[in-house]
């Protein structure tokens, strides 16, 4: 009884057969009170006892595994069927922001649209992107981006939307223009609350690893957009910028060996070719972003050779490459009339000019 159904079973079978045994002796003639005092007899009531609550406890063990087990599978189920609830809200709550960000016509939408612009890997896509995703979110018409030079002294103009911003010098001296010295130590938005002359009304660090990489400066803003809510725009521009850029550089430095001749800065004709595509485009998207190229008499010399000449004739931010079974330099934001200037310098390096080409 016990192995079948359990403790209380088991001990209702003994207390009966202990009746039994104990009818059994009185009809054999044994005296109640010297039953009690018999070990015999008493060990056979002990025995009983303990195979009632051996058996009970094995089966009482197994009905309690039974349970427990249910137990866990209830909770289980309990705890699955929370997490798909969640998971199923969690996606509706996701539908509902997706619909909102891309339907949206405020700053959520215009940050929604600039982060997929800027999901590029070609650099100089990127900051043609910059400018024009910098004017869109702020309603502006005059953008520039510089970029830092190695000696951090100079920042050099990479990109110029608007008339303003060509007005403004292609090479700046960080020296004598306090706001970029700070800009540049705190990392912050500056804003030309004071009107000073020869100053953008608003310019933001692009950060790169906590350092200063480069700078969007904005000029000609309405009176309505000197506020709070604009500097707050243009430094989520920035961040966003500096994300893109970073992967950008960090994508360019894995592919290093692809992209250059070995040991010299001489790109391949391939990515020649997609940066002069790139600077089209910019031409394109910008309307004054001239670029000029200049294909190079130099077939006759080694890579290692036309890029010892070609050292002294460049900026970090001209391009030199191989174009049309020769070599050819690329000259951004440079307009026609510097040319001789550029020809001055290649003869003095010794190389020719064969023919200029205006990218358009």
């Amino acid at each position: 009884m016990g192995l079948l159904y359990g403790k209380q079973q088991s001990f209702i079978a003994c207390f009966l057969s202990m009746i039994l045994l104990l009818v059994q002796m009185l009809a054999i003639g044994r005296d109640p009170v010297a039953i009690l005092y018999d070990p015999m007899s008493f060990l056979h009531f002990v025995s009983y006892f303990f195979v009632a609550v051996l058996s009970g406890y094995f089966a009482d063990r197994e009905t309690y595994e039974k349970a427990a087990a249910q137990w866990r599978e209830e909770r289980d189920r309990t705890q699955i069927s929370f997490l798909r609830n969640l998971f199923e809200e969690s996606l509706q709550i996701r539908d509902k922001l997706y619909r909102q960000v891309v339907n949206s016509e405020d700053s959520i939408g215009h940050v929604y649209r600039i982060v997929q612009q800027l999901d590029s890997i070609e650099e100089e896509q990127l900051y043609t992107k910059t400018a024009t995703v910098t004017a869109e979110l702020l309603g502006v018409t005059d953008v520039a981006v510089y970029v830092l030079g190695k000696n951090s002294h100079f920042m050099r103009r990479k990109v110029r939307l608007g008339p303003r911003a060509a007005a403004r010098p292609a090479s700046v001296d960080i020296e004598k223009h306090p706001y970029l010295i700070n800009l540049i130590r705190t990392g912050k938005v500056f804003m030309n609350r004071e009107f000073l002359d020869d100053t953008p009304d608003l310019a933001a660090p692009v950060l790169t690893d906590g350092k200063v990489t480069a700078v969007i400066a904005i000029y000609g803003l309405s009176f309505s957009q000197w506020s709070y809510h604009e500097e707050n725009m243009i430094s989520l521009t920035a961040r966003l910028i500096a994300a893109a850029l970073s992967r950008a550089a960090a994508w360019e430095e894995t592919q290093m060996a692809e992209r250059y001749l070995p040991e010299t800065r001489i790109l391949r004709a391939e990515p020649f070719a997609q940066i002069i595509e790139n600077l089209r485009i910019r031409r394109q998207e910008l309307h004054d972003a001239p670029s000029q190229l200049l294909v190079i008499n130099g077939q006759d010399l080694t890579a290692a050779e036309m890029n010892e000449k070609l050292s002294g004739c460049m900026r970090s931010e001209d391009f030199i490459g191989q174009y049309k079974d020769g070599y050819a330099a690329l000259f951004p934001d440079t307009p026609e009339k510097v040319l001789p200037i550029i020809e001055g310098r290649f003869a003095k390096a010794g190389l020719s000019i064969i023919r200029k080409e205006e990218v358009m």
